[in-house]
């Protein structure tokens, strides 16, 4: 584990900061920052919060207990959680590596390579117990492997009944219609006559069938009028977004040659 000190002057290098900027920007003389960074004192503990503004990163991190260097914020957490895969696949594959290069030496390479090169355009580990996948434009995706094996995904029959909504050109069409229009809610007729679908029962019974939206039946003038809403809200959205990224993915995907190829061979359904 990183000193105080290291860890000060790791940050300090980072930020492109003298000791002498160091020290005013946080009201110190620079010999005091010059005997922190080489361990002669520790900084006050008062001091520590101070810091870890100056820096932008937690406290933790001062102390070393933290890999991250920077806060997660809303802005910044999508790019945070892509280093995080860089590391972890980084760190994974670093035994096959030759030597040359540091853990996080390693892992800038393998975030340049995903920007840069046109021919290693996708980094994944195939384990027993899962997969790690990321490729620049598709994002990364964390894969457990099913308690049973991954044959019995093919079984499930709900995944069966929402790719099955999916792959129907009515349900499509009415899935864009409540996106694009930002409906929360609908009934399977209005849907129908929006959307030019000419089987309306037919249309419902795939609605509850693939589970992705829920019935509510209202007592309106003596009768019962069945709304659809979807499935814990809009939020639920993004599972479908998620499925068919991956299916425009896996259309397209085309191997690649790195070290890590070698390992396909440790994953089988």
């Amino acid at each position: 584990m990183k000193t105080i000190g290291e860890t000060i002057a790791e940050l300090r290098k980072k930020h492109n900061m003298t000791q002498e900027a160091l020290a005013a920007e946080i009201g110190v003389s620079a010999q005091s920052v010059s005997k922190w960074e080489n361990n002669t004192n520790m900084p006050d503990i008062h001091l520590m919060p101070i810091l870890a503004d100056t820096f932008g990163v937690s406290i933790d991190t001062m102390y070393g207990r933290n890999r991250y260097e920077q806060r997660v914020t809303p802005e910044n957490a999508l790019e945070r959680g892509m280093d995080a895969i860089a590391e972890v696949i980084a760190e994974s594959g670093y035994p096959i590596c030759d030597g040359s290069m540091s853990v996080e030496e390693y892992v800038k390479h393998i975030k340049d390579s995903w920007k840069n090169s046109k021919r290693i355009d996708s980094k994944r580990i195939l384990r027993d117990k899962g997969i790690v996948y990321h490729k620049e434009d598709f994002g990364s995706l964390l894969l457990k492997k099913p308690d049973k094996e991954w044959c019995d995904l093919l079984d499930d029959e709900n995944s069966i009944n929402v790719l099955t909504f999916l792959a129907d050109n009515d349900c499509r069409s009415a899935l864009k219609y409540l996106i694009e229009n930002g409906k929360n809610s609908f009934t399977a007729e209005s849907i129908c006559r929006n959307c030019g679908i000419e089987n309306w029962l037919a249309f419902e019974e795939k609605l509850l069938k693939s589970k992705m939206f829920h019935p509510l039946d209202l007592e309106v003038d003596d009768e019962y009028v069945r709304v659809y809403e979807f499935a814990v809200g809009r939020v639920k959205l993004f599972l479908t977004y998620a499925i068919l990224l991956c299916a425009k993915e896996s259309a397209g995907y085309l191997p690649t040659f790195s070290n890590f190829d070698s390992w396909d061979e440790t994953f089988s359904l």
